[in-house]
């Protein structure tokens, strides 16, 4: 989608971003149907960002 629009990112930026992308839509859900209330869509989203980054290996630029 991001190339659709014609803008340019690094792949470890927009696989970094998906993860709190996913991580908001799934809290906002949860979250709406009460399922998920105060802090822990925080940390659902920390969970998922240090999961992936243990698998990507995202280098600091």
């Amino acid at each position: 989608m991001a190339e659709s629009l014609g803008i340019t990112t690094v792949s470890t930026t927009k696989a970094h971003g998906r993860i709190g992308v996913n991580a908001k839509v799934w809290g906002e859900i949860l979250s709406s149907n009460e399922l998920l209330t105060g802090n822990v869509i925080e940390l659902v989203t920390m969970k998922m960002r240090k999961k992936y980054k243990n698998y990507c290996n995202f280098s600091e630029f």
